[in-house]
């Protein structure tokens, strides 16, 4: 991993006793882990469930216009693994407990990632609500007036993706407004400074989008968004859309399996939703655990 090369050398120690290594998840923290337990000489499989690596997060953060350059992420792993002929990656899988006993692993590494979390809101469940999640994997076409309540990374990065069109008359002909709405101070507190004020100013500089600092979603009716402002006021925003964007939660959908496999470690988001490089340096130790 880049910047342990002073306390690791360039190659990996290799393993005593090579195993058979079974990871679940193929987001950064799965394909780190695959990656270095193959280095060390095991017998790695790395399962996904979808039809792609990069696991369901990390996909989601490569669609935002200012962070295309993360798809080169998952080119890396894609050269390393070819490489590494004791690596096999099985695709479209979604694995239970019974797929895991039927390979008899040594060890299992569990990376399954995060999902939207989704707040105990009035209204939630109305059918123009999305998470930032489906939203953007589904590929929804707006027009109109959409609220992403959510001000966080999530939330900046949906708005920037949902309004990156040529110009500011295509906005105005699509009859879109973007409103962002934020319980803290400021929006995006949780992103990485430059890329922040980058990516403000994008949004600031469009013309159609809205940042609202200091308001709480109350509810979601017909009508739209009700917010409480910071005077304590409620105010309904008009939405034809809503996109909830209020982070990530642990998604653990193989509990049982901890408990089944001694040799087993669950890292990445599935412990703790973080910044990648925490997710790659997980998988980075607990390829070196194996």
């Amino acid at each position: 991993m880049a910047g342990r090369e002073s306390q690791f050398g360039a190659t990996l120690p290799k393993a005593d006793v090579p195993k058979k290594v079974c990871v679940v998840g193929a987001g950064p923290a799965g394909m780190e882990a695959a990656r270095v337990a193959a280095e060390r000489g095991h017998r790695v499989k790395l399962f996904e469930k979808t039809g792609e690596l990069g696991g369901g997060q990390f996909r989601l953060a490569t669609l935002a216009p200012f962070k295309e350059e993360f798809k080169n992420i998952v080119r890396y792993y894609k050269s390393q693994f070819k490489k590494l002929k004791n690596l096999e990656v099985v695709l479209n899988c979604e694995v239970d407990a019974e797929t895991l006993r039927a390979e008899k692993p040594d060890a299992v590494i569990l990376a399954t990632g995060g999902a939207a979390r989704v707040p105990e809101i009035k209204g939630i469940d109305r059918p123009n609500v999305y998470t930032n999640h489906d939203f953007l994997r589904q590929g929804v076409k707006v027009s109109g007036k959409v609220v992403i309540a959510g001000g966080g990374c999530a939330g900046v990065g949906t708005a920037d993706l949902i309004s990156d069109v040529s110009t500011a008359d295509r906005l105005s002909d699509l009859g879109l407004k973007v409103t962002v709405v934020e319980m803290m101070e400021q929006c995006a507190l949780d992103e990485e400074l430059i890329t922040r004020l980058t990516l403000l100013h994008r949004l600031q500089t469009k013309g159609n989008v809205e940042l609202l600092n200091n308001y709480v979603v109350k509810e979601i009716t017909d009508k739209g968004v009700v917010v409480i402002g910071p005077d304590k006021k409620e105010t309904t925003l008009p939405a034809d859309y809503v996109v909830l964007a209020f982070g990530a939660v642990p998604y653990h959908p193989l509990e049982e399996v901890a408990r089944q496999f001694p040799n087993c470690q669950i890292i990445g988001d599935v412990v703790r939703p973080g910044k990648i490089k925490d997710a790659v340096e997980d998988g980075f130790f607990a390829g070196l655990r194996v």
